[in-house]
């Protein structure tokens, strides 16, 4: 019951966050988006748990592109709250792409590709590209 409660005030407040509210910028809209961004980058651990093994990181795809589909992919720890995470991608990615409907902003209709794995890079998490 709990995690029901908790997926529907995430739908909520990205709802709200992300209405058709005409009275703010698209600067505004913009900045709402980085500050959701920014807390799933946290979430992620990628800035702040040392990469020494590659099969502890898993990688998830997020953001979508106006014209569809996954905009980029991030890496995460995989010992994080996965729940809590998806959740959040999800409201961001519901958040994009009101921000791409309410801006009608259009873009390339290339797929993106996904990455293969996760590997360590300096104690950084890198994507591995085929």
């Amino acid at each position: 019951m709990k995690k029901i409660t908790f997926m529907l005030l995430a739908m909520c407040s990205t709802l709200l966050s992300c209405s058709n509210d005409d009275s703010t910028t698209q600067e505004e809209d913009y900045a709402a988006l980085k500050i959701m961004y920014d807390e799933i980058i946290s979430l992620s651990l990628i800035k702040s748990l040392p990469c020494t093994n590659p099969e502890e990181w898993a990688f998830k795809g997020i953001g979508t592109k106006p014209c569809g589909g996954v905009d980029s992919y991030i890496p995460y720890a995989k010992g994080i709250n996965i729940t809590v995470f998806e959740t959040k991608i999800k409201a961001y990615n519901n958040a994009v792409e009101a921000f791409n409907k309410k801006w009608e902003l259009i873009s390339t209709c290339e797929v993106t590709s996904m990455p293969k794995a996760v590997t360590c890079v300096e104690g950084k998490p890198a994507l591995i590209y085929q």
